[in-house]
């Protein structure tokens, strides 16, 4: 499908740009004008029509961010919502600092893409079901953190939207977060989807500060919902909205504990450090009754549990034939998975291994296997309340 679409760049995306050299400010002196073909958000996100800004003028501008390390990515196109004229399509685009946050090749997403018809919620504009999707589960202090954010987008929003696009408001009492999702309500009945925009670039600008996102969707039924993010999963957790919405906090949360179902008393290990996710230990951590649970940022599917499981099997054979240093590991459990806590158990007698060969073995293959996997929470070695008396009685 080939159309013009509408360019949203995130806010961290047009601060990059306008810091990387000359050309877009210059770009943006000669179009940022009222009624002109390109406009800028509250938030500081810029809109950039791309039927009436030419390819080689749009090149002129993004040329100064070719450096290493400088460069603008996403590449998910969306629609208008069903109720909404003229229909249009839009594409956020951000730095490729967050797409490797996202850790996956696809972009960070908004709505239902191009392809489908607009759902029945689409339509449901007095109570419009907005759901977020997190790359990983969150704590406490994210959830206060976001219940903030969007309390002070809906404050500035109020009264006008973006571009005089007209009033919206929150319309349910909080933000019910379940898993991965968070989920609110809008009444958008005199709004558009500028509007709506301006929200979605205001929670990846949240993603970016304080915890990754990977999608904003309006109106989206449950089945297309499951098929793009997964099914939600755990308790839901509903985080009221302040009594004041005008004085919703934004602030990123100070550094938080383990997150999700990680025991808050792990504390970092000692000599062992992965770049992907935190190695810790809990207080009866012993080497001859080796435990090591993996929390994961959701539910394992069932491939990805038979995956893990192999590799799993795979370190502890090498250990077995003397590849983790000594003569060799003894006896092991099945990996065992725990949907509750989205977790997987390791136990094993490590023998006469050498730990600083085994673990780093180990982290190094877990590295390897959520970089195309489930995100993993943390890799924790030991167990509360573990003893030699409880381990000789199982």
């Amino acid at each position: 499908m080939e159309f013009d679409y509408y360019r949203l760049l995130s806010r961290s995306a047009a601060e990059q740009l306008l810091q990387s050299g000359p050309e877009f400010r210059e770009f943006l002196d000669r179009f940022l004008a009222h009624g002109g073909p390109v406009r800028r958000f509250p938030n500081g996100a810029v809109e950039i029509d791309g039927a009436r800004v030419g390819g080689d003028e749009l090149g002129d501008a993004f040329r100064s961010c070719a450096a290493p390390g400088c460069g603008i990515d996403g590449a998910y196109v969306f629609q208008t919502l069903g109720p909404f004229t003229p229909k249009r399509y839009y594409c956020i685009q951000y730095p490729v600092a967050y797409q490797e946050k996202l850790r996956t090749e696809d972009s960070f997403m908004v709505g239902q893409g191009t392809i489908r018809p607009p759902a029945p919620g689409e339509f449901e504009l007095a109570h419009l079901e907005a759901t977020v999707a997190f790359r990983t589960r969150v704590s406490k202090a994210v959830r206060e953190a976001f219940v903030g954010a969007i309390s002070t987008w809906a404050r500035t929003a109020a009264e006008r939207g973006a571009f005089d696009d007209g009033p919206v408001s929150l319309a349910s009492p909080g933000i019910e977060f379940s898993g991965t999702r968070a989920r609110f309500l809008l009444d958008a009945s005199r709004s558009g989807q500028d509007t709506l925009n301006w929200l979605a670039l205001a929670i990846l600008d949240f993603g970016e500060d304080v915890h990754v996102v990977t999608g904003v969707f309006f109106g989206a039924s449950s089945e297309f919902l499951d098929a793009m993010i997964g099914p939600a999963r755990g308790e839901p957790v509903l985080v009221g909205f302040p009594r004041d919405r005008s004085h919703g906090d934004s602030k990123r949360p100070a550094p938080a504990g383990p997150v999700g179902y990680v025991p808050p008393g792990a504390a970092s290990y000692p000599g062992f450090e992965s770049r992907r996710f935190p190695v810790l230990a809990l207080p009866v951590d012993e080497w001859d009754s080796f435990v090591a649970t993996i929390y994961f940022g959701r539910t394992l599917g069932e491939e990805e549990q038979e995956q893990l499981a192999a590799l799993v099997d795979a370190w502890l054979l090498l250990g077995s034939y003397g590849g983790l240093g000594g003569v060799g590991t003894h006896s092991a459990d099945k990996v065992k998975f725990d949907g509750a806590t989205d977790s997987a158990l390791i136990r094993a007698d490590m023998g006469d291994s050498a730990p600083e060969i085994a673990l780093r073995v180990l982290i190094g293959a877990l590295e390897g296997y959520e970089s195309t996997g489930p995100p993993i929470d943390a890799l924790v070695l030991g167990r509360p309340g573990w003893t030699e008396t409880d381990d000789s009685a199982q």
